[in-house]
């Protein structure tokens, strides 16, 4: 389950029914959290060595279309789905203790823009391979 942010309603409104441009990024920021992130930030992100959030650009190539998984055109579909387009690599853990991965955070850089919890929970231990997702495996749908 996912739910859209402060600053991305705030977005949607302004860009809308207000006439302003968007302030939404060129790229994203994909995030992964250890206890849940808030509207606005906060929570524990992943702190394991090796650990960094993974950059998607905001484009057709990046991420699907609502009509299909590994769509590259514009969005024609009526579930208002999207997911991945390419696999998805977070990092190796090395030289840190288990952390247990619960939640994620779409963000600009560092802002939540959408935040949910994981479909199944990870922990990650020293020398585990790194998180990952493959193509069409991470999915936000807009309800």
């Amino acid at each position: 389950m996912a739910d859209m942010c402060d600053v991305m309603e705030n977005d949607i409104i302004d860009v809308y029914m207000r006439g302003q441009p968007s302030g939404k990024p060129s790229t994203w920021s994909l995030r992964l959290y250890t206890a849940a992130p808030g509207e606005t930030g906060g929570g524990t992100e992943a702190s394991y060595t090796n650990y960094a959030a993974v950059s998607i650009a905001a484009s057709l190539a990046d991420m699907a279309g609502t009509q299909s998984a590994g769509s590259t055109t514009a969005s024609s579909g009526t579930g208002g789905q999207t997911s991945n387009n390419n696999a998805l690599t977070w990092g190796t853990a090395a030289g840190s203790g288990p952390q247990t991965l619960t939640h994620f955070a779409w963000c600009n850089s560092t802002t939540p823009w959408i935040r949910g919890t994981l479909t199944a929970s990870r922990t990650i231990n020293n020398g585990d391979a790194a998180p990952t997702a493959a193509a069409g495996q991470f999915t936000i749908t807009a309800a």
